[in-house]
């Protein structure tokens, strides 16, 4: 078929040539299609010549797409999912298709998340599913799985393959064929991440047969008849035959804002292993009266540079410069010196000696947006996971009361426990994990290190809780008082400033860190006031059954939270749930331990020792340094001669009696 055509009209003159020619083989099907252009009008002359060759099988294209709404462009109409942890990324695109993506972070257990769409099939024959897959964050890995499903909507088997998504950022095909079992009645395509990671799905196909052919949509989701056949005639037919499609343009315009010239050459070859290789090469300069753009493309990667007045621009994925250059100022993604390299968000450095940073801070942002210095600071809350509070027996298994006193950093309002290190809790574990709501909470006194002006950050570690077996939440809060007391229990709160936080996870029961940064008032005295902080809750109240725990709770100087270590074996220490072998007490000859030979509990002084309180020896006393009931040992009992003091002596017992 060719056609000719001139079209004249007041705009100007247009030539056409264009030729379609079809030719059938015993593979299928040869198209070729030239098209030269000429267009003069009163503005601008072009000059164009595009050529399309599609060599070797188009006919034989395999059996349809059976998943509708394959390019995600209605959303998830058709598709359903598992965990809901798939959303529509419009952003990140797959030869131009919008793609699908299931993420997932802070699981501890398989979850299998998955997106699917089922289609009926029969028993025996053969079923194919692929589809293009990427990650950035692999996690613990991707499956591709067709599942065959009973009448009563049960799996009766599976065919399954592992998504080798071997680096991040890159795309692949997954393709796996499997036969409809015996009682199957459905099939469903279901890409699954086995925990956590991010997996962005593109292109999805199932198709009934052995071959896996190139992407197409369903019929009743082509919308564009001439797209779809423009579509067909590069898709590869089997995995048995081979395609190469050659792309041709060259152009020449001219126009009132410069001459454009542009030669392009593309060609794809696709084997029996579905791979395509493409080479594309293009040229391009645009001569304007504001300035000059040369272009070129090459598999991918593009060299230009765009010169304007006082500006130019280079883009090149290598800049060879053979000169000293001076740079004024330079904005980088990536720089790689011999020992800097610069990738990303990725920064090494190799000095044998070693790195000097002067007055600089290190941030560490988490997954929920929190900044935290990896500078080492002082925390001015002497016991932060309140290793030191008394932890009262309240007569049951899974807590403790919790008892601040007189000279502890923290004092408790209302019914505060801490939750025991045991098997019903299976979260995320603090260190003291302080079970808190609105009405009852802990309290920290500051006074050291707080100074008028100044600005601090107080933070916390919040984290669901659980009641009655039932984890629940509410609302974070830290509440900061500045004050003056009364005495040594009362205090006037001069001002108060407070931050409320989102709940955290019942469902996944991890930790979160959220920090709160203010300023102490300009009229704050140091020797009259103090500042007092509270961990509670802004909505949670036990006695609706709601409530959150908290610990690691910290204030520092500035406007950032340091990093923070859970010290669990401090902790235990604290508790006497981990010995010390020995202690040392004022000096290095003053030592509480066992014997070496683990007799005796030994306690060894360079001075007397001085008990100002009653001693209670309930099984007597030896003064002579022997063992029990030898010689020297002294015991107050009601015994065989009376009540009264019975004595050791080489000759037996003694007695005295009273008075």
């Amino acid at each position: 078929e060719r056609v000719n055509t001139v079209e004249k009209n007041a705009e100007g003159t247009t030539a056409s040539v264009k030729k379609l020619q079809e030719t059938q083989t015993a593979q299928g099907k040869t198209i070729s299609e030239a098209t030269t252009t000429i267009g003069q009008h009163s503005e601008a002359l072009k000059l164009t010549m595009k050529k399309k060759d599609v060599e070797d099988y188009v006919g034989g294209l395999g059996s349809i797409n059976d998943l509708r709404n394959a390019s995600f462009a209605q959303g998830f109409k058709y598709w359903s999912q598992n965990g809901n942890s798939a959303v529509i990324d419009s952003s990140v695109t797959y030869r131009g298709y919008t793609t699908a993506k299931l993420h997932a972070t802070g699981l501890n257990e398989d979850k299998w998340y998955s997106l699917h769409q089922t289609i009926d099939v029969t028993a025996g024959e053969d079923i194919v599913a692929s589809g293009y897959f990427m990650s950035n964050n692999i996690g613990q890995g991707f499956v591709l799985e067709i599942e065959y499903l009973n009448a009563q909507g049960s799996r009766v088997s599976q065919s399954s393959i592992g998504i080798n998504v071997t680096a991040n950022s890159n795309w692949i095909r997954a393709v796996i064929a499997g036969t409809v079992p015996v009682g199957a009645v459905k099939a469903r395509y279901k890409p699954w991440m086995r925990r956590n990671g991010t997996l962005w799905i593109a292109l999805p196909m199932l198709q009934r047969g052995k071959i896996a052919t190139e992407f197409w949509l369903h019929p009743k989701d082509q919308t564009d008849i001439d797209k779809m056949i423009d579509d067909i005639a590069n898709k590869v037919a089997t995995e048995k035959y081979n395609q190469k499609v050659t792309e041709l343009e060259r152009s020449i315009s001219a126009t009132e804002r410069g001459i454009s010239l542009v030669s392009g050459k593309q060609e794809t070859f696709i084997n029996e292993t579905y791979k395509g290789y493409v080479t594309k090469t293009e040229s391009r300069l645009e001569v304007l009266d504001e300035g000059i753009i040369a272009q070129i493309l090459k598999d991918g990667i593009v060299t230009a540079i765009n010169m304007s007045p006082g500006k130019i621009t280079i883009n090149a994925a290598k800049l060879d410069i053979n000169a000293d250059t001076i740079v004024k100022w330079l904005t980088t993604k990536g720089i790689d010196t011999n020992l800097i390299r610069i990738s990303g968000d990725k920064i090494t450095i190799d000095g044998e000696e070693g790195v000097i940073v002067n007055m600089l801070d290190f941030l560490f942002k988490d997954e929920w947006g929190t900044k935290t210095t990896a500078v080492s600071r002082r925390n001015l809350i002497a016991d932060p996971d309140f290793s030191s509070v008394t932890k009262k027996n309240i007569g049951h298994n899974d807590y403790y009361g919790f008892e601040g006193g007189y000279g502890l950093t923290w004092k408790s309002w209302g019914n505060v426990v801490i939750e025991k290190n045991t098997h019903i809790f299976d979260y995320e574990q603090m260190v003291n994990a302080a079970r808190v709501d609105m009405y009852n909470y802990p309290e920290a006194i500051v006074n050291n290190g707080i100074h008028p002006g100044n600005e601090y950050t107080a933070s916390a570690h919040f984290r669901t809780a659980m009641i009655n077996g039932v984890r629940k939440t509410g609302k974070p809060r830290i509440h900061v008082c500045c004050v003056k007391f009364r005495d040594n229990v009362s205090y006037d709160i001069l001002s108060e400033q407070k931050m409320d936080f989102p709940e955290p996870s019942t469902y996944y029961g991890e930790i979160r860190r959220y920090s709160f940064t203010f300023k102490v008032p300009t009229n704050y005295i140091p020797q009259q006031h103090a500042l007092i902080i509270k961990v509670c809750s802004a909505n949670a109240d036990m006695r609706q059954g709601t409530a959150i725990c908290v610990s690691g709770v910290t204030l520092y100087s500035g406007k950032y939270a340091s990093m923070y270590n859970w010290d669990r074996a401090a902790a235990e220490r604290a508790d006497g749930i981990q010995p010390f072998n020995a202690i040392a007490v004022g000096g290095v000859n003053n030592n509480i331990s066992p014997a070496p030979d683990g007799q005796t509990f030994d306690i060894s002084t360079e001075k007397e020792v001085k008990i100002f309180r009653n001693i209670r020896a309930m099984q007597g006393i030896n003064l002579g340094g022997g063992g029990f009931q030898q010689w020297g040992h002294i015991r107050f009992t009601d015994g065989n001669a009376g009540a009264g003091f019975y004595v050791s002596t080489p000759s037996g017992w003694k007695f005295n009696a009273l008075g």
